[in-house]
């Protein structure tokens, strides 16, 4: 017998690979010979903070830890790193959708801000402590600001070409599951 949600998380969750996996490409296109002077956001982080507050339940968490950790690879990160952080920071999010669901924007904002911040520190402080180059402070804080910056714009693109809301409290699928 068919689950009639099943195909709904399905395409979400092929909807989330699909906007990273173009994400992804778009940052590896050559449009510029010189070295970058600052950092972009990174959209693969916010698609998925995002995600995570909208709609956990239709991304599980070995397509984030495969997503990231295809980043990791693709952007010539230390393998693994940023993808284990990631999963901790979707974790940490997917804990607190429940108890953001009802709060306004900015404390979203501010909450989904604060832990890309505390992700970003720890990065830098694993790269130290394992002796691996890290990217100059001044790209890294620019990272963070312009990522945080992004974070709306992220949501309201969700928002718009996913219809990708929050779930509102008590809000249950055709079987009485909780979304």
């Amino acid at each position: 017998m068919a689950d009639s949600e099943f195909p709904g998380r399905w395409v979400l969750t092929l909807g989330y690979v699909a906007v990273c996996a173009a994400l992804m490409f778009t940052r590896l296109l050559p449009l510029d010979s010189l070295p970058p002077s600052w950092a972009g956001p990174d959209l693969v982080i916010c698609v998925t903070m995002a995600w995570m507050l909208r709609r956990p339940d239709s991304v599980p968490m070995v397509v984030i830890a495969a997503v990231a950790l295809m980043a990791d690879l693709l952007f010539q990160r230390p393998p693994g790193l940023w993808a284990a952080i990631t999963l901790g920071l979707s974790d940490f999010l997917r804990r607190r959708e429940e108890g953001l669901r009802d709060a306004p924007f900015p404390i979203e904002w501010g909450v989904v801000s604060l832990a890309f911040v505390i992700s970003k520190v720890l990065y830098r402080v694993m790269q130290t402590l394992f002796v691996v180059p890290n990217e100059p402070l001044g790209l890294t804080l620019t990272q963070i600001v312009v990522t945080i910056a992004a974070y709306p714009l992220v949501v309201l693109t969700l928002n718009t070409v996913f219809k990708l809301r929050r779930a509102a409290p008590g809000e249950v699928d055709s079987l009485g599951h909780k979304r």
